[in-house]
């Protein structure tokens, strides 16, 4: 008998946790009550490991998803990491974007 297989995408949209990124954000009082109060989680935030790198942002999982919809989620990620460190130039970070496709 035949199952039906289904498709399930995982997209994780952040940025590299950098030297000067990880000051900025150690010298924010929400970051800090947000780390010691475990909320980072709860705010959606990820630390992602990769090829040697940390990386912080979110995980989003689709079935299909869109360049738009990738844009979007991309813009929310700065908004949500802009909250703990507003005083970095966004225009210098490159986004990153991690696919990931599993198929059940």
């Amino acid at each position: 008998m035949k199952s039906k297989s289904t498709i399930q995408t995982k997209i994780f949209i952040g940025y590299e946790i950098t030297v000067d990124l990880k000051f900025h954000l150690n010298q924010h009082k929400n970051w800090k009550q947000a780390s010691v109060a475990n909320l980072l989680g709860k705010e959606g935030l990820k630390k992602l490991p990769f090829n040697g790198k940390e990386y912080i942002g979110l995980l989003f999982e689709y079935e299909m998803i869109s360049l738009k919809e990738v844009n979007e989620q991309a813009e929310k990620v700065k908004e949500t990491i802009q909250q703990f460190c507003d005083d970095i130039d966004w225009s210098k970070r490159q986004i990153q974007i991690f696919p990931q496709v599993f198929i059940t």
